[in-house]
């Protein structure tokens, strides 16, 4: 005869310790860039390359580098060594940073110069849309003195009868006052200073540095 002998389990003598597993920790905060730091840097009021993180380090020395700093006036400006900022370049972090300030130029450069585009578009499309207009009312001037039998003028479509017909008592040739209007019109256009929006300023002084 066999007996079934059955242990029992003792309880357990661990009591929870009151921490969150690793999941359910909070995670830690995400670096970012400062970027009025480096206009401090740039200002001669930063910090210096000792008190910064390496992430810092790394993101100040590639934009004063993509600034036209050389290494000598990195050192000189962040108060350390010329090694150091040397060494600071060959990181992978630095790379990383000079890659992104980069292409956020390059990105930042385009999309102002297509606002500049733009602007004039929409410039040209308001002079089109108004010269549509005049000539909308030409034709219709034209169609009514036809209709009716009246004089018109064959360049602005403008009646040439009272006020707006002109007769030169020297010769008796008529000329039309609505012609003499657009001309004077279109002579104070053209001495208009020329407006240039602040994209347009802004990707020509870019342009400049550049060269």
């Amino acid at each position: 005869m066999v007996c079934a002998v059955t242990t029992a389990r003792k309880p357990s003598s661990r009591r929870g310790t009151g921490r969150k597993p690793a999941a359910e920790s909070e995670s830690p905060s995400r670096w970012k860039p400062d970027e009025q730091m480096v206009h401090a840097i740039l200002a001669g009021t930063g910090p210096k390359m000792a008190v910064l993180p390496a992430a810092d380090r790394c993101w100040v020395v590639a934009a004063l580098s993509l600034a036209g700093l050389s290494a000598e006036e990195i050192a000189d400006r962040m108060a350390c060594s010329l090694r150091q900022v040397r060494v600071v370049r060959a990181l992978d972090m630095y790379q990383m940073a000079s890659l992104t300030q980069t292409e956020t130029k390059t990105f930042t450069d385009e999309v102002r110069l297509l606002r500049s585009e733009l602007t004039a578009a929409n410039q040209r499309i308001a002079e089109l849309d108004s010269e549509a207009s005049r000539v909308k009312i030409q034709r219709d001037n034209l169609i009514d003195a036809h209709m009716v039998g009246a004089k018109v003028c064959g360049r602005c479509g403008e009646p040439k009868t009272g006020y707006n017909l002109w007769v030169d008592p020297k010769t008796g040739k008529e000329h039309c006052r609505g012609c003499h209007r657009r001309r004077q019109q279109s002579y104070r256009d053209q001495k208009k200073p020329v407006e240039m929006s602040p994209e347009i300023v802004l990707t020509a002084v870019s342009t400049m540095k550049s060269i």
